[in-house]
């Protein structure tokens, strides 16, 4: 016979609500980290087909480059606000079981800061590409042509 109490519902459902969510967490962290390398796929791709070997087109690569930034910012921005959502509902969660099992210093995932990493790469986005913009305009407008034909 064993002598343990049977399993409280409660704290079962709490503790696999919690892995749903960090699962989620876990998810949307790994698009959000990924967006960098779909911008440097993307330009790859553009720059194969705009390559015709003169160097009029520079500029048109650095708008249409900024802009996919510009894009891609707001991308980054959208998965940041949804991985800040999860992380208070799992903090809401991590609550409950300490309330529930009565501990007062329960061990709890740090929460991201304000202004941390996924913020620095929101911003570096946005700001990298009104620069590439700003920068292809102003090849556009002063005539400079960079490459063989220049």
């Amino acid at each position: 016979m064993s002598n343990a109490a049977p399993p409280d519902p409660k704290l079962a459902y709490l503790f696999e609500q919690l892995r749903a969510l960090e699962v989620r967490r876990n998810y949307f962290g790994q698009l959000f980290w990924n967006t960098p390398s779909y911008f440097v796929g993307f330009i790859v791709l553009f720059l194969g087909f705009v390559n015709s070997g003169e160097g009029q087109l520079i500029w048109w690569t650095l708008v249409v480059g900024g802009l996919a930034l510009l894009f891609f910012s707001f991308i980054a921005l959208r998965l940041k606000g949804t991985q800040d959502e999860i992380e208070a509902c799992i903090a809401k969660v991590e609550a409950q079981i300490g309330e529930h099992l009565a501990i007062n210093d329960f061990l709890r995932m740090p929460k991201g800061r304000v202004t941390g990493a996924r913020f620095q790469v929101v911003c570096a986005f946005f700001i990298c590409g009104a620069l590439l913009i700003a920068l292809g305009l102003y090849l556009h407008d002063s005539h400079i042509v960079i490459g063989p034909g220049g």
